[in-house]
């Protein structure tokens, strides 16, 4: 590197330089200085590279060009992450209430049946699946069994003077897929005679509704 001392001349008067190394000229190319103050005055020390500072290279816009594309490729995926899990929460906070509220809905519907002693069923045409809610035995006198019922657990408690009717309405809506409403009287194991007033309607599902 190349130095330059600058301190205080005769008798304070102006400032004398001494070239420690390097050309005359680079004291003034730019230098690195420093000023130390003494009793008597100040000292300022200057020095540069011995070569001069280096220039910028001809290739230094593609350098910062490379850079800016580095931070880039570092900064968009995370960016684009924190985004993606944004949106998942917001999905899933969604999700969530809707199950809350369909747990409300279950839960009025449940106290609706309970308090109006309306029994639910359903039955897949196709296969012949039958499925009894608990006020549905309770009706029919039967035991709140885990599991389906079947089509005999139902004709076989008919009155044997309503049976023809009822299983003529029930088959006529299944044809004519109209909505089904009959009236009939069961008898009960205890031989109690109940009379019960059915409503239905039949329905599609799509498959995979039950996923």
């Amino acid at each position: 590197a190349s130095t330059g001392i600058s301190r205080p001349g005769a008798e304070g008067r102006g400032d004398v330089v001494d070239e420690c190394s390097g050309p005359s000229g680079q004291a003034r190319s730019k230098p690195v200085s420093v000023t130390v103050t003494l009793p008597n005055g100040h000292w300022q020390l200057s020095a540069i590279p011995q070569g001069g500072w280096v220039a910028d290279p001809s290739n230094t816009w593609l350098l910062r060009l490379g850079l800016l594309l580095g931070g880039l490729l570092v900064v968009v995926p995370i960016l684009v992450n924190g985004r993606l899990l944004e949106e998942r929460q917001t999905h899933i906070r969604e999700l969530r209430a809707r199950e809350e509220e369909l747990e409300q809905l279950s839960m009025r519907l449940a106290l609706a049946l309970d308090t109006s002693h309306v029994g639910v069923w359903e039955m897949d045409v196709d296969t012949g699946r039958l499925v009894w809610d608990a006020r549905m035995n309770e009706l029919y006198g039967l035991p709140s069994i885990e599991g389906e019922r079947t089509y005999s657990d139902w004709c076989d408690a008919l009155h044997p003077e309503d049976r023809s009717r009822a299983e003529k309405d029930f088959y006529q809506a299944l044809e004519t897929r109209s909505r089904y409403r009959s009236e009939f009287r069961v008898v009960l194991s205890d031989a109690e005679v109940r009379t019960v007033r059915a409503n239905g309607s039949v329905f599609e599902v799509k498959p995979g509704h039950y996923k």
